[in-house]
């Protein structure tokens, strides 16, 4: 099959009529007679037939058809080979299209979005239908995602397998740390009581008897203002500090004092 230049019996007027190809090789200048038809594949290629802009010019025009599918007129130009100095619009095209816009490179790896960035958009979902984002009830097309606990510390919570193979709870409890002791006296002038590090939790107890009569205090804020214990009473509560202070209203006044550091 060729591809056949059919000259139009109207625009030539009904006489031979020359025409120029200039840009295909040996087919710069020959005559051809109305309604005539020529295979122009006998005497240059089909890229060459295709690529031509003076044979489009002719087209476009109206004096010319180029037919690849056969002998007879159709009146637009049949595609089924590389082709370039045509617009889309002066061709017919059998088969997928691709996009001609895209940059000399593309960005296709993880970082700032740009001018030469590949977009995509699709919808989240399986062979029943579209995920599942919103509050409700759980369904087959809800997300679902998985994470672990850690106990504040980095350090990662995992359940283990009893010997009856079933899971064991997991503990959520809050890692304490060590546990470290302070006792002694105190008189009437504050101590500080520095432990080895952080505390997560502390307990300060008066443990003098009723006889006594003895308050002991404690201050968190460097010696501004105090706390008092009465006797036999006792402060327990969870508190980061790295250091705090003690008085007692009584010389040698006992005191004992607990805290877990991290």
């Amino acid at each position: 099959m060729g591809v056949y230049l059919v000259t139009n019996t109207t625009n030539l007027s009904g006489n031979p009529t020359q025409i120029a190809i200039a840009d295909i090789p040996n087919c710069a200048i020959f005559y051809i007679e109305p309604g005539e038809t020529i295979d122009l594949e006998l005497a240059c290629t089909r890229n060459q037939i295709l690529e031509s802009r003076h044979l489009r010019e002719h087209v476009l025009a109206g004096r010319a058809t180029v037919d690849t599918q056969g002998t007879s007129p159709t009146n637009r130009i049949f595609v089924d080979a590389s082709i370039s100095g045509l617009s889309i619009e002066d061709v017919t095209i059998s088969g997928p299209i691709s996009s001609s816009n895209f940059p000399n490179t593309v960005d296709t790896n993880y970082g700032s979005v740009g001018n030469s960035t590949l977009r995509t958009a699709a919808q989240l979902g399986n062979t029943t239908g579209q995920a599942d984002f919103n509050a409700g009830a759980t369904g087959a097309q809800t997300l679902r995602t998985t994470s672990n606990l850690s106990d504040g510390y980095g350090n990662k919570i995992t359940s283990s397998t009893s010997s009856d193979g079933l899971k064991t709870p997991v503990d959520v409890s809050p890692v304490r740390g060590s546990i470290q002791h302070f006792n002694g006296t105190v008189g009437t002038a504050a101590i500080t009581i520095t432990p080895s590090s952080t505390t997560t939790a502390i307990l300060i107890s008066n443990p003098v008897s009723n006889a006594s009569g003895v308050v002991l205090s404690v201050s968190f804020d460097g010696g501004t203002s105090f706390f008092d214990l009465e006797y036999r009473a006792a402060l327990e509560l969870e508190a980061e500090v790295s250091s705090f202070q003690i008085k007692a209203s009584a010389a040698s006044s006992n005191y004992q004092i607990l805290v877990t550091r991290r």
